[in-house]
């Protein structure tokens, strides 16, 4: 819930206990690497990742959470590689748009951009997830982006807000149209009733939806 409205850092607290409890679950420390990663450490996240590839089950895990994790690290070229990997659990027809998004995020070419959009958009419903969607907004089609999110979190699934505020997501909260989108999906009604504000509004050139809380 922390993350569902940007309060990544206390979120980081509160999955350190979890690693506590359950140090051999793989989720606690996959949870833990990504919050450490959006939060800007790296090095103390390598820890916590390669204990969830150790945890892992899957031959193509390092792969699979690089995937994963591309929404919060931005390493395009990693996930590109990963993506090549056939082992990697995956709907066959995210590849193609997914290998189009990576690709045009490397290249920042514009006409890649709208391509790998077109193809992110054809995909079904039920495909856009948190990947198809943080790369949506990414590449600049952020009315798909938080329209994915409020229709996921309509569908009940619960970690459907917590993409917002993946770093990959970035681009999307300066966009003219969040505040009143905060404003329907509880963020703001959140924000001032319990005085704070989501991590962003610290950083160096907030969004401008901070100045509203």
């Amino acid at each position: 819930m922390l993350q569902g409205v940007g309060r990544n850092r206390a979120a980081i607290e509160q999955f350190r206990r979890s690693t506590e409890v359950l140090a051999l679950d793989l989720d606690s420390q996959a949870s833990l690497a990504e919050a450490l990663l959006i939060d800007g450490k790296p090095d103390e996240a390598k820890t916590h990742l390669d204990s969830a590839i150790d945890l892992s089950s899957t031959a193509a895990a390092a792969d699979e959470l690089a995937l994963y994790l591309a929404p919060a690290t931005r390493d395009y070229a990693r996930a590109l590689k990963a993506l090549q990997n056939p082992k990697i659990q995956m709907r066959e027809d995210n590849r193609a748009p997914l290998k189009a998004a990576f690709e045009a995020m490397i290249s920042q070419d514009p006409a890649a951009k709208a391509r790998a959009i077109q193809l992110l958009r054809a995909l079904p419903s039920d495909a856009q997830g948190r990947l198809a969607t943080s790369m949506l907004g990414a590449l600049g089609a952020h009315g798909d982006a938080l329209r994915n999110i409020e229709t996921k979190t309509a569908d009940r699934i619960s970690a459907a807000g917590n993409w917002l505020f993946l770093p990959a997501m970035r681009p999307v909260l300066d966009d003219p149209a969040f505040p009143a989108f905060a404003q329907r999906f509880g963020l703001m009604r959140y924000w001032k009733a319990t005085h704070t504000k989501p991590d962003v509004c610290s950083t160096a050139g907030p969004p401008a939806f901070c100045r509203m809380i």
